[in-house]
């Protein structure tokens, strides 16, 4: 926990403006704190502006092992939400997936062996004549130390709203999308008329469904990019939305596109939304994936 400015996301401190941590009970500077040092052997190594940094990239759960305490940038993305789907043809209203939090920070790890937990993305779901609700994504965590949730499923055609979670999933019939965890993702789409509303995405809120003008389901929020690995890459988009009139895309960084019958997943280990369906099986969500990057 850090002294000075602080917000609880998802179940870990994130600081804003702080210059102190508190390292066994004592308020240290950050300028006095070495990285940890992790004995895991890193995925790769790259460096820039004469630092040189390990990155450890978590894809599946495991252990971190840290042999001297100290700080660590982390980032850490729950699994996506699965799309709504519908049954027959007039079941066309569908919301998209929602993306897993995606939580990037500064951190202290004391320590110790620590259990790194990889969000599976939610299972995927089989249209019904009245309609199913995706299957919300799971948390990914290192300890307790940073927690990020799973993104909220999208909701069928009769009425219901989006789940909520790190990014909410959209929602069916005409209802509204499901709400977000502050900071670390964005809210579903509503749906109108005859038009799902598309999953939130890490960097933006799902589109809103056509409405009776158009009835095409909404487009997933935007994931967002991080350069974490040493290289920018985008995750955690949201899941596309299907409607009477056409079904849309997933969001950037692996956002599952809507279908009539078999919509898309959200991409593996970026905690994307799935795709909704209007008469067959929507998207499940991606997995989470949790990245550790230190100091050498």
């Amino acid at each position: 926990m850090s002294k000075g400015i602080s917000a609880n996301v998802g179940g870990s401190y994130q600081q804003a403006k702080a210059s102190y941590v508190n390292v066994n009970g004592t308020w240290t500077k950050f300028g006095g704190v070495t990285d940890a040092v992790v004995s895991n052997s890193p995925t790769h190594t790259y460096s820039s502006g004469g630092h040189t940094y390990h990155v450890f990239e978590f894809t599946s759960s495991g252990t971190l092992n840290v042999t001297q305490a100290g700080m660590a940038d982390v980032l850490v993305i729950g699994g996506g939400g699965s799309g709504g789907a519908g049954y027959a043809s007039q079941n066309f209203s569908n919301g998209g997936g929602g993306a897993g939090g995606h939580l990037e920070t500064k951190i202290y790890l004391p320590d110790g062996s620590h259990t790194v937990t990889v969000g599976a993305g939610g299972a995927s779901t089989t249209g019904h004549a009245n309609g199913y609700t995706g299957t919300s994504g799971r948390p990914s965590s290192i300890g307790l130390y940073a927690i990020s949730p799973g993104g909220g499923g999208g909701n069928g055609w009769a009425d219901r709203n989006g789940q909520p979670g790190g990014s909410g999933g959209g929602g069916g019939g005409a209802a509204a999308g499901g709400a977000a965890t502050p900071g670390i993702g964005h809210n579903g789409g509503t749906a109108a008329g005859n038009a799902g509303g598309g999953g939130g995405g890490a960097g933006s809120a799902g589109s809103a469904g056509g409405g009776p003008s158009s009835q095409k389901g909404g487009v997933g929020g935007s994931g967002k990019a991080s350069s974490i690995t040493g290289s920018s890459v985008t995750r955690a988009g949201g899941g596309g939305a299907s409607g009477g009139s056409g079904n849309s895309a997933g969001g950037s960084g692996g956002g599952g596109d809507a279908n009539n019958m078999k919509a898309e997943p959200g991409a593996t280990n970026t905690g994307s939304g799935g795709g909704a369906s209007s008469n067959g099986v929507s998207g499940a969500g991606g997995s989470g994936i949790v990245i550790v990057r230190v100091e050498v």
